[in-house]
């Protein structure tokens, strides 16, 4: 059964791989374990999970029925499903259902499912620069790839999406990949993780997730990549100036730069063997400085003032629902989306027990390789991610916060 589980971990970021319109692989075997789960006589349920998140979750969803009585449109039932749904069976289920310590390979399998596909990105850009050829199209996609960026050369860079819908979706996994790297690499130095861990492993795989960032060439992930090394820094300065009088931990802030840099030093190198990834990285900060030559920070811009007029002639909420605004288009911004559709009441009542069940997993004393701060730095590169998208479907968070639980 547990391997129901294992394998919606590894595949959880693809979304256009083998899938059928909005039903794609994480879904199908997410849905499958949890329905099997109740076949189990030895099944152990997780209470705090079925009465701090669960209970609030059910008081949304009859919420969104009784909004969408008042305020219906053509849509509605259809988003109260994706709203119900998606988070039960990706998050809130699982996570409900105890996994037994000495069978727990939750952590394998999910950040080695996000490093092959950091692998895959890796590859497809550059086969494709070169050769013309998109290899993930080998396997059935929901959708094509037609994202791309021009180099200096006026070449073609395809941006990299692995088995995602689009290049971001895949850019947010790896970013919480890099982010698990840079933890381990910080633990390892402040041997909060025993030394037998090999600190050249996880050098790699930072190296790799963030190569693997820039071919999909998306801003946002590499925007919340940058955030996520800063909140590792910011725990280094503090124990650094915590411990000045040892002068003992400074050496140890200084060990972390230093790794850092080299993880830096190797995307610099992957520039100059091929050029074209600096002009994809140079394209990525022009729109996290929101230049509007860029046609996607234009449509964001104009998107993100519909929905802001929107909540402030309805802030509380009265006369929207699921959906009421956005199945015309997402305002690329989850939170605001929320606003839009449904207001802070609305809001409030799908938030709260993400907030609940991202608090439960960040306490969980399930494992204790990683501290509260990790877990929560972890946690906030989905969270953050969903600043920049609409697809809440999609987002690392449902997945992250059940790795998180067990970390």
């Amino acid at each position: 059964m547990d391997t129901l589980l294992y394998i919606y971990l590894f595949t959880a970021s693809w979304n256009s791989a083998f899938a059928y319109e909005r039903f794609n692989l994480p879904m199908l075997f997410a849905v499958s374990y949890v329905l099997s789960s109740f076949f189990n006589n030895q099944i152990n349920f997780n209470i705090k999970i079925i009465k701090y998140v669960i209970l609030p979750f059910l008081i949304a969803i009859f919420y969104y029925n009784f909004i969408s009585l008042m305020n219906p449109h053509p849509n509605v039932y259809n988003y109260i499903l994706a709203y119900s749904l998606v988070p039960l069976f990706l998050c809130y289920g699982p996570i409900s259902i105890k996994v037994a310590k000495k069978f727990n390979k939750i952590e394998k399998y999910f950040f080695g499912g996000l490093l092959f596909i950091a692998l895959v990105c890796i590859f497809e850009s550059i086969i494709r620069l070169y050769f013309g050829f998109d290899i993930t199209s080998l396997v059935p996609q929901l959708k094509s790839n037609f994202a791309f960026s021009f180099t200096n050369s006026e070449k073609i860079l395809n941006r990299s999406r692995g088995f995602s819908t689009e290049p971001m979706i895949a850019g947010l996994f790896l970013s919480v990949g890099f982010q698990y790297s840079l933890i381990n690499i910080k633990n390892i130095i402040l041997d909060k993780i025993s030394i037998s861990s090999k600190l050249s492993n996880y050098l790699i795989m930072a190296c790799l997730f963030l190569f693997a960032i820039i071919t999909t060439g998306s801003a946002s992930a590499f925007f919340i990549s940058l955030i996520g090394s800063f909140f590792i820094i910011f725990e280094l300065i503090y124990f650094s100036l915590k411990g000045f009088r040892e002068r003992k931990l400074n050496k140890k802030l200084m060990s972390f730069i230093i790794y850092f840099v080299i993880i830096i030093i190797f995307s610099f190198f992957i520039f100059e063997i091929i050029p074209a990834y600096k002009t994809g990285l140079e394209n990525i900060i022009g729109k996290i400085f929101l230049n509007k030559e860029f046609a996607s920070v234009s449509a964001r811009l104009e998107v993100t003032n519909q929905y802001l007029k929107q909540f402030l002639n309805d802030p509380i909420g009265f006369t929207g629902s699921p959906g009421s605004m956005s199945r015309f288009g997402s305002a690329i911004n989850w939170y605001l989306t929320l606003l839009g559709d449904m207001g802070l009441l609305g809001s409030l009542f799908t938030l709260i027990p993400i907030l609940l069940c991202a608090l439960i997993a960040i306490t969980s004393s399930y494992n204790n390789s990683f501290s509260k701060y990790d877990k929560l730095i972890l946690i906030l590169i989905p969270v953050l991610g969903l600043f920049f998208h609409g697809t809440f479907y999609s987002s690392p968070l449902w997945a992250t916060i059940i790795v998180t639980f067990y970390l």
